[in-house]
């Protein structure tokens, strides 16, 4: 299987230059990130060609009022992964 891990911010740089930032893994290990806040997990499946699933895992950390940072982790079937 192939793990991707994207990361969103949904700020400008500015907006979020101050404050506390605590770095977090993800459950795997596979990936380290700095968050404002502790972020939730939720993990989703989706069925995708012949019939199998495309796991995934979202991390969302709330900022202040003002939006939400995520990393998306997604586990890739081997099929698909290798094209």
């Amino acid at each position: 299987m192939k793990t991707i891990c994207l990361a969103a911010c949904l700020f400008f740089a500015q907006l979020f230059a101050n404050g506390d930032w605590n770095q977090f893994s993800t459950k795997d290990g596979g990936c380290t990130i700095s968050f404002p806040a502790e972020p939730t997990l939720v993990q989703q499946s989706l069925r995708v060609a012949n019939g199998q699933l495309l796991h995934y895992d979202i991390y969302l950390a709330p900022f202040e009022d003002r939006g939400v940072f995520m990393l998306l982790v997604a586990t890739y079937p081997q099929s698909i992964a290798n094209g």
